[in-house]
């Protein structure tokens, strides 16, 4: 999470085929515990996207993979700072 999307290594989906329950479960914990913001700030672990283009294509992605089903168990709001 820390590059905000500026390689093309960064994770934007995870797919988990059957119940991994262990798995969903650490990845809650993980992503409640971010805080965004300015990536000069210490307390920062969640630098802003590269641009508008990736904000609007990863909601993009989240409203897409909800409408065909996916259920939202973390954040899924806009973050404005």
């Amino acid at each position: 999470m820390s590059n905000g999307g500026q390689k093309c290594n960064a994770i934007k989906r995870l797919i988990l085929i059957g119940n991994r329950s262990d798995i969903v479960s650490s990845m809650i914990r993980a992503f409640e515990s971010f805080v965004p913001g300015d990536p000069f700030e210490t307390q920062t672990t969640l630098p802003p996207l590269v641009n508008h283009a990736s904000v609007a294509e990863i909601a993009h992605h989240v409203e897409e993979a909800i409408s065909q089903g996916a259920e939202l168990l973390v954040g899924g709001e806009m973050i404005t700072l």
